[in-house]
């Protein structure tokens, strides 16, 4: 059994502090050695006290002060697509789409099961049941909706899903997790392998991507919804954080309705 004092824990994230670390790293710190030596570390006054000066002292900041525009990277979509795509191109679109429809972090694309879409007649919604960075025991499961995009089909996230899962269907075997490795042997895509393949769509696109890195379509899709008057409850919906979280407002709203397909419709609108 481990064990620690609360002052031998304020010297340690002290020393961390001195040597540079990020707020959010300290925090993480915390979150670790809590899991260690019990919850109550986290609410001991001496450590609320010292995360408080240390905000204070070098307050948390946003990645990006600015984002791209979604409407870049769906130009390129839309040009791909004039020409049928072999499996690789389409597994790139679909990771995409999906990704800006649903403003979701790549570890809930990774975690989308086939056994888990139902199909309506203008959406498709995808339960999330395996276990996420925002889940919670008191918070319903995550369900992310891809519209049917009538506007323009060679950005509609929902067809592009449906044609995926034909195209892979003779090399899935028993393999149920939506994304697949389009090289041999064929296996379930880790988080890994879908933030290559976001990253190399942004760099195809024209995005800087020595800048941006995969997570930004996060940044790019929520900010892009919230510029075209999307409501703050439907982006915080669709985009997994909870009721009370400020982390649309801090992080993700950056410079350049209430209803469930807003979101996604506002993004392929860009």
């Amino acid at each position: 059994m481990y064990a620690a004092t609360i002052p031998s824990v304020l010297t340690f994230l002290t020393l961390q502090f001195n040597r540079g670390c990020s707020f959010s790293s300290l925090n993480s710190y915390r979150a670790a050695i809590s899991q260690i030596l019990g919850p109550n570390l986290s609410d001991d006054f001496r450590i609320k006290r010292l995360f408080k000066g240390l905000s204070s002292l070098r307050p948390p900041l946003p990645k990006y002060n600015k984002t791209w525009d979604p409407a870049i990277v769906l130009d390129y979509i839309k040009r791909l697509s004039q020409s049928p795509l072999n499996l690789e191109n389409l597994t790139y679109k679909t990771a995409m789409l999906i990704a800006l429809a649903t403003g979701q972090r790549v570890q809930t694309l990774a975690s989308i099961n086939i056994n888990d879409i139902h199909v309506f007649p203008d959406k498709l919604e995808l339960v999330i049941k395996k276990k996420l960075k925002t889940s919670n025991i008191n918070r319903t499961q995550h369900v992310l909706v891809l519209p049917f995009y009538t506007s323009d089909i060679n950005i509609c996230p929902a067809k592009s899903l449906l044609s995926y899962i034909e195209k892979t269907k003779e090399i899935r075997n028993s393999t149920s997790a939506l994304f697949l490795t389009f090289k041999k042997p064929h296996r379930a895509a880790t988080t890994q392998s879908i933030s290559r393949w976001l990253k190399g769509v942004l760099n195809r696109s024209g995005v800087d991507t020595d800048v941006f890195s995969a997570h930004s379509t996060r940044h790019a899709s929520t900010s892009a919804a919230d510029r075209k008057g999307v409501s703050y409850d439907t982006i915080r919906t669709a985009a997994g954080w909870t009721e009370k979280s400020k982390t649309f407002a801090v992080f993700y709203k950056k410079p350049l309705l209430s209803k469930e397909l807003d979101f996604a419709n506002a993004v392929l609108d860009s």
